[in-house]
């Protein structure tokens, strides 16, 4: 029998060391990009949440508009998504209250699958955790019943999922994540304000990230309530 290797065998051990080294590159540099974060995190004011939805929602923004080459985008997103999930831990404890047990999945693709979820069975529950400081954020199924005085104090500052076009096998669902801390702008965002009605209070959608002194929340009438932003989950198709 030759010793000598079969081409194709050659070929494949040449190209299985070229992604070796791609492996390598790709870890070093999530290595430097983790000296970032805490770089960032030492600058940041003690005590204060790291908690970004807008610049995370921007940075997925961006990534999805690059050409991808062969990889999906769903793969994309979701590689990001740990990135991002893994820098956030490193940074403060995270964990994660939903309202309902079918939000777990989705809790854990946005969030990271490492993060600590707990299941409620109620909004009121979730929240009263959120409020209590023993999670970062709260998941509320959406589009639902959406009561604003359980919001005091409280913000919606995402909505998931956040990428459309979901391909089969990737977590159902839609869901507003509430935070203790006020949304930050992603750069195309949708604000959520409360309209009192004789009949309760109404939820409008309205186009772009409103602050408590615009005007356009004066103008939807007395009483109107900002309850936060979320940056627009839809990226286009990530197939």
């Amino acid at each position: 029998m030759s010793d000598t290797p079969d081409p194709l065998w050659r070929d494949l051990g040449l190209l299985r060391g070229e992604l070796d080294r791609v492996d390598n590159a790709i870890h070093d540099l999530l290595v430097e990009r983790a000296s970032i974060v805490r770089v960032v995190a030492a600058l940041r004011a003690q005590g204060k949440v790291a908690l970004r939805p807008g610049r995370e929602a921007s940075i997925i923004a961006r990534l999805m508009a690059r050409d991808h080459g062969a990889m999906p985008k769903a793969s994309v997103a979701r590689i990001w998504r740990e990135i991002l999930a893994g820098s956030l831990s490193m940074q403060t404890e995270f964990a994660v209250a939903v309202a309902d047990p079918a939000l777990c999945a989705l809790a854990r693709e946005h969030f990271g699958a490492l993060t600590p979820v707990h299941e409620h069975g109620s909004i009121a529950a979730a929240l009263e955790e959120l409020h209590n400081g023993s999670v970062t954020v709260a998941l509320l199924p959406w589009p639902g019943p959406l009561d604003p005085g359980l919001l005091d104090g409280l913000h919606v500052v995402a909505r998931l999922p956040f990428w459309r076009n979901r391909p089969a096998g990737t977590p159902m669902g839609e869901a507003l994540v509430i935070a203790t801390t006020a949304p930050d702008p992603s750069g195309n965002d949708c604000s959520l304000v409360a309209i009192p009605g004789d009949h309760g209070a109404s939820i409008e959608e309205i186009d772009d990230f409103l602050t408590l002194d615009d005007p356009r929340l004066a103008a939807l009438g007395p009483g109107a309530i900002l309850l936060g932003a979320y940056a627009v989950p839809d990226f286009g198709d990530p197939s």
